[in-house]
């Protein structure tokens, strides 16, 4: 349990990063990130853990460095920080729990959340804003409409994403279509084999 704890403006040249972080991010995240900055600011302050060493001062990174790498990169020179007294065994265990524990989105309640935003924004900015490939977006819209289409005892016919086996970082993801149709209470649908041309 940590007893201390406060938050500081701390200067980025006496903040640095863990040698120990297993977290990676791809530089398209990245991007998104400092598009983020710039469209409403630092709103989540890092996690550090003050260091005295011979040179002086400084703050080691518990939780956060690609936020301060994304806040570094935009050229902000000062970071909210919240700061915590932990030992090397703590500090290490609190990264790796920061890192995995996360929450996955329920993907009916994320579409709609989408459709509400598309009232005000198209799928171009929404693509541009969320870092969301368009052929996503489309095939959500379009699983959503079939959904309530079934619901309604109505034939329909969609695409879906099929995701290999095992599938690694890289990997193509592919679209099919689908028929389905509400019958007696349960939804069917012939797939055809014939993959389509992959969305990323």
């Amino acid at each position: 349990m940590v007893k201390d704890m406060e938050i500081k403006e701390i200067p980025v040249d006496i903040i640095h990063v863990n040698p120990w972080n297993p977290n990676v991010m791809p530089q398209s995240t990245l991007d998104h990130l400092k598009q983020e900055y710039s469209r409403v600011g630092y709103l989540q302050p890092i996690v550090v853990r003050p260091k005295q060493t011979p040179g002086g001062l400084f703050y080691e990174v518990i939780d956060g460095e690609h936020r301060m790498k994304a806040a570094v990169d935009m050229g902000m020179t000062k970071l909210k920080c919240v700061v915590v007294e932990m030992d090397d065994e703590q500090a290490k265990i609190t990264t790796i729990n920061l890192n995995r524990i996360k929450g996955a989105d329920d993907p009916f309640k994320l579409t709609d959340l989408l459709k509400d935003l598309n009232t005000t924004l198209d799928l171009t900015q929404l693509s541009s804003i969320l870092n969301m490939p368009m052929t996503e977006l489309e095939t959500m819209f379009e699983l959503s409409d079939a959904t309530e289409d079934i619901l309604k005892d109505k034939p329909t016919s969609v695409k879906y994403i099929i995701v290999p086996e095992n599938k690694k970082p890289g990997d193509k993801i592919y679209l099919d279509s689908v028929d389905v149709y509400k019958d007696e209470g349960s939804v069917k649908g012939p797939v055809s084999a014939d993959k389509k041309e992959p969305n990323v």
